[in-house]
């Protein structure tokens, strides 16, 4: 019997070649990495559904300081008329380690950072603003003014004096923000007139509300009580408060000394309270009182 031939011997397919030593090293780190982004990616997800969820800080538990409220008239400076010029805005300047110790230690526009301007140019950037959003009543305009501009423009004679922005200032998580500026009047009548006009708009402006019909916000506004303050600083201030964004929580006061004023506000979410911010302002007057008049 013939024996078929064998089949024919096929290549031997050529083995798959060992994986490097480098690739094998690699491979765990990247195993480790794609671990730790799909942990972060869950991580950032739940942080943002805790934040949506936790509600924003109520300032509602920091009560109103009570006492009576009105404009604190001062003792008339004995001083060579202007008693003060532009030479004295630098001793009108906040400190950081003052702003340092009411938690405001993030120094965003200190003096010089911004432009001068004039209280004409201030109402009006102020007003456009406020039509823009819809602010009503048009009386109560002056409120959300950062500095101390023109109360009344067709009583007021002072439209181009210099006004200063002397520093912006917020706490590390913005949660505050404080402001100050300040306007050189020329001479001490005109300025105790404008405290005296802006006490009156102070008294008749008790709520204000800005935005679409849609998303209209509200906030009440009240007269501060009167500080402590040395005898020649007069004051008038008000207290914004308001159920939205730490916006709706502020506290302003306009001082008056000479032919200065300076107006110093802080916007909060409750996280610098009435009495510290009060505080604060009355530790100010003092450096704002120690300021030597000319003559």
């Amino acid at each position: 019997m013939t024996s078929l031939d064998p089949s024919p011997m096929l290549p031997h397919a050529t083995p798959p070649a060992p994986a490097s030593s480098k690739t094998r090293r690699w491979m765990p780190w990247a195993i480790a990495t794609a671990i730790l982004l799909v942990i972060g990616s869950i991580a950032l997800a739940l942080g943002a559904v805790m934040n949506a969820a936790a509600p924003a800080r109520d300032p509602s538990g920091d009560p109103l300081v009570v006492g009576d409220p009105g404009f604190h008239h001062a003792a008339i400076l004995e001083c060579a008329d202007p008693c003060f010029d532009e030479a004295d805005i630098a001793a009108t300047v906040l400190s950081d380690a003052t702003l340092d110790a009411l938690g405001l230690t993030q120094h965003d526009s200190p003096w010089g950072t911004n432009n001068a301007t004039t209280p004409a140019k201030a109402l009006r950037a102020t007003t456009a603003s406020w039509a823009a959003d819809d602010g009503a009543p048009d009386a109560c305009v002056f409120v959300l003014g950062t500095s101390p501009s023109v109360v009344d423009l067709e009583s007021d004679q002072g439209l181009q004096d210099p006004i200063e922005f002397t520093g912006e200032h917020a706490a590390s998580n913005s949660s505050s923000t404080l402001d100050q500026s300040i306007r050189i009047f020329p001479d001490t009548a005109s300025a105790m007139g404008y405290m005296s006009r802006l006490n009156y708009q102070v008294a008749g402006c008790d709520e204000i509300s800005t935005g679409s019909p849609a998303e209209r916000q509200t906030a009440q506004v009240t007269a501060a009580p009167q500080l402590g303050l040395p005898e020649d600083v007069a004051s008038v201030g008000w207290v914004r408060t308001g159920e939205t964004g730490p916006q709706w929580r502020a506290y302003v006061f306009d001082m008056q000394r000479g032919n200065l004023i300076v107006r110093t506000s802080l916007s909060t979410d409750g996280s610098i309270s009435e009495l510290d911010f009060r505080a604060f302002v009355e530790k100010y007057a003092i450096q704002f009182a120690s300021i030597a008049p000319a003559g």
